[in-house]
């Protein structure tokens, strides 16, 4: 029997199937790593369904092996070929995610902090031998950023922040397990466009899952999202705008997914190819006393109070000196790579 009074956060987590079968799969996985069902206790073989997992685990031991099979091939489908969901999802208890929530923000307010304080030039982190300044040049060279210094400024940095997290074996201090930052992803990061698609595939396809984890509705996180925009384009008296690429060269379907769900909250998308210039609409111009406009059509336009970018920051104005080594060295890689250039 669930007590359906406790609180349950149900995470679907987008990942290949083959990665979630090495995670889920107690009987491959490494003897040191923490059952996320069954838990591990240390010095012992006793294990109990975690308090996270009940009833899950038992709606997901109802489905047969071929049943399983065909839920991950419906939700590729289902996901326009773009992801595939695990049959058994990942599932985090309200305390577990309070941590996870909390450890994030630091983080992302550490990475936040040290760009405002290498943008803005002071660069305290030197003085105070953080990071030596060889390491940051090092850095910066090789991605191709050493020229944004220029441009930059502490006050207009602004990113999306969403870390890959593992927990690792369990220990004596951390007995079940103590949550890890594997990598750091800011700016143009995926999966911003899929949580809310990720929960109608789940809820389709196994509904019992939903009726018993009593997890948060996505639809709530873009709502605060979204309202945060317009907040600061009124700001600046004018509307929010997401700029991304055109469909025709997107990655996958998500981009598709992000106009849709932002459109739902009142944010109009702007789509483009930097490489060919479009007069198709929306679209967006500079006046004279460098004002941006969204043009929706011909005669009919507003202030842009403010901008989001979802794609790479250097392809948003290509022609801009900041931008430049950092293209041709994109460029210069994308040619030496065999087959992309014809021999001919």
């Amino acid at each position: 029997m669930v007590n359906l009074n406790k609180k349950f956060i149900l995470l679907i987590i987008l990942v290949f199937i083959t990665s979630c079968s090495t995670i889920l799969n107690r009987k491959i996985a490494s003897e040191n790593a923490f059952d996320e069902v069954y838990g591990t206790t240390l010095n012992s073989k006793v294990k109990e369904v975690r308090i996270p997992y009940l009833g899950i685990i038992d709606a997901h031991n109802k489905l047969t092996e071929k049943q399983k099979k065909e839920f991950e091939q419906t939700s590729l489908k289902l996901f326009e070929g773009d992801n595939a969901l695990a049959s058994l999802p990942r599932v985090l208890s309200q305390e577990e995610y309070n941590l996870i929530r909390k450890g994030t923000h630091q983080r992302a307010k550490a990475i936040s902090a040290f760009l405002k304080d290498h943008y803005s030039g002071k660069k305290l982190y030197l003085d105070n031998e953080i990071i030596p300044k060889a390491v940051i040049d090092r850095i910066t060279e090789r991605a191709g950023e050493s020229e944004w210094e220029k441009y930059l400024t502490g006050e207009n940095i602004s990113f999306w922040y969403g870390p890959d997290i593992i927990r690792g074996p369990p220990t004596k201090e951390f007995p079940e397990g103590k949550f890890f930052i594997v990598e750091d992803n800011p700016s143009f990061i995926g999966g911003m466009g899929d949580l809310l698609k990720a929960r109608e595939i789940m809820d389709k396809l196994n509904p019992e899952y939903q009726k018993i984890a009593n997890s948060p509705d996505p639809n709530n996180f873009y709502k605060r999202l979204t309202d945060t925009y317009k907040k600061k384009a009124q700001k600046y008296k004018g509307v929010a705008v997401v700029v991304q690429y055109t469909r025709e060269i997107a990655a996958d379907n998500e981009d598709k997914r992000i106009k849709e769900l932002f459109s739902r909250f009142g944010i109009e998308t702007v789509e483009f190819d930097p490489l060919e210039p479009s007069n198709k609409f929306p679209k967006l111009t500079v006046d004279e006393n460098d004002i941006t406009w969204l043009v929706k059509k011909v005669g009919i336009k507003e202030k842009v109070g403010y901008v989001i970018g979802n794609l790479n920051p250097a392809d948003l104005e290509p022609t801009h000196p900041v931008n430049r080594k950092y293209l041709l060295k994109e460029v210069a890689e994308w040619a030496i790579i065999p087959g992309n250039v014809s021999k001919k």
